[in-house]
């Protein structure tokens, strides 16, 4: 029989830009065997004083050959798919209210921008 338990989890999210003056905020969300601090150097061409720019990254971090090497996450697998999504759906909420709602103007544009798995994050 399946049991289940609820715990606390440090996740990570990376920012580039400054929110105080950005015209346009993006939430970004990688693809599967992504992270999140490699993601978000794919919009470090913007200009950073009218781009702010949140990528959080997928909890399920995993080895993307064998054992070894070199890491990436991922947001959902099919195993327990509709938990992973309320748990993710929750994090990015969260970042969204410490984040970007303390700091956000009724001017600025708010854009979400998802590649590959991250488009159904999004």
């Amino acid at each position: 029989m399946e049991h289940k338990v609820e715990i606390t989890k440090t996740a990570r999210y990376y920012t580039f830009g400054d929110i105080t003056t950005a015209k346009h905020i993006w939430f970004c969300f990688h693809g599967y065997g992504q992270l999140g601090q490699f993601f978000i150097r794919n919009f470090e061409h913007l200009d950073p004083k009218e781009n702010f720019v949140v990528a959080p990254e997928g909890f399920h971090r995993f080895y993307l050959d064998g054992v070894s090497g070199r890491v990436g996450a991922t947001w959902m697998t099919k195993e327990d798919r509709m938990q992973d999504i309320d748990d993710y759906v929750a994090y990015i909420d969260l970042v969204y209210e410490r984040v970007i709602q303390p700091h956000r103007t009724e001017d600025q544009k708010l854009i979400a921008f998802g590649f590959s798995q991250g488009v159904a994050t999004v």
